[in-house]
């Protein structure tokens, strides 16, 4: 079966890596001309969205009776989910109530390429940093960002602060005890904890009222989770007095997250060797939220809610053009071909 890419993604190791007991062929396809099956064609949502490409994915239909979608990036839950009536299967990230159905299969987002992790990870007590965090400070990683100032030591590099190479940033990694892993762009699920767990970092995760995201997607984990980030300070603290519980826990969590990748390629690749799931995928297409965007817009906009901390929400409400311009985009529901 090939593997057909039709945008560069940032996590297509991972991909590759999860499916790589049922693909013979990576192939990357930006023009949209390989329809010939049987085939799992990857899409990002946040490249285009699938309204546009049905003819396409009925070209792919018509020319086999194999065929799987990949629906990347789809961390607004930006809809178009009648398209998946096309496929024999749907895998995706980003799990949601709303994309549930038999023949959809949600993955972890997993880490971006390039950070698979050594084989030698440091002992957490010999790392130079209690924690660490690169990246864009927004939304809830502005209350962490103030909040544990002064648990030293500390690196703390956003988007504006001097650039990070590569080599840099995975050193970075293996010297962080912990990890805080405050909320993506909009859903709590982040690359920045798979980045952690590849290189034997603690992570830290945020509690959320409505959902515990997480243990909705692996079942039990040993995530340290709090409801402040004034409650990771401490947490942090706390353990890296205790040299021997420090590196129990990293232990822990190191051997669970090499269980965890292997379980969750071995579930993906029962699968895929499955069966079809094509009149499941063409039952759920049909439900009226898929069908109609004005259904779907509410729902999608309460689920986003769920994932939102009081401080993240109120920073987004501060500048609500980047998510009414997203909502612009993903309402204009036009064909693209």
């Amino acid at each position: 079966m090939k593997l057909v890419f039709h945008h560069r993604l940032t996590e297509s190791d991972w991909f590759t890596f999860l499916l790589s007991d049922v693909v013979d062929e990576v192939t990357y396809d930006p023009d949209y001309t390989d329809t010939d099956g049987p085939a799992i064609h990857v899409f990002s949502g946040n490249v285009v969205p699938l309204r546009g490409r049905s003819a396409f994915f009925q070209q792919c239909r018509a020319n086999s009776d194999n065929v799987t979608l990949l629906h990347a990036s789809d961390e607004w839950y930006s809809g178009s989910y009648d398209e998946y009536r096309h496929f024999d299967r749907v895998i995706r990230n980003h799990r949601t109530w709303l994309v549930r159905s038999p023949g959809i299969f949600s993955i972890p987002v997993g880490y971006p390429n390039g950070l698979i992790g050594p084989e030698r990870l440091t002992p957490a007590n010999e790392r130079k940093y209690l924690w660490s965090f690169k990246g864009e400070i927004k939304a809830s990683r502005v209350q962490m960002v103030e909040a544990l100032k002064g648990f030293e030591p500390s690196f703390i590099r956003d988007s504006n602060g001097p650039w990070l190479s590569f080599d840099e940033y995975r050193g970075l990694l293996l010297d962080s005890v912990f990890l805080p892993c405050p909320m993506g762009n909009v859903v709590a699920e982040t690359w920045r904890l798979y980045e952690g767990l590849e290189f034997g970092c603690i992570p830290i995760v945020e509690k959320r009222w409505g959902i515990d995201y997480y243990r909705g997607l692996f079942g039990a984990d040993p995530f340290l989770r709090v409801g402040s980030w004034g409650e990771a300070g401490r947490l942090m603290r706390d353990l890296a007095a205790s040299p021997d519980e420090l590196l129990r826990l990293q232990r822990t969590t190191v051997k669970w997250w090499s269980d965890a990748k292997v379980r969750v390629k071995q579930d993906l690749t029962a699968f895929m060797r499955g069966p079809s799931h094509a009149a499941e995928l063409q039952a759920f297409a049909k439900l009226p939220r898929n069908r109609v965007p004005q259904l779907h817009e509410p729902l999608r906009l309460m689920e986003l809610l769920r994932h939102q901390s009081i401080g993240s929400l109120a920073q987004r409400l501060a500048k609500p053009g980047k998510i009414l311009s997203r909502i612009r985009r993903d309402m204009d529901r036009r064909p693209t071909e």
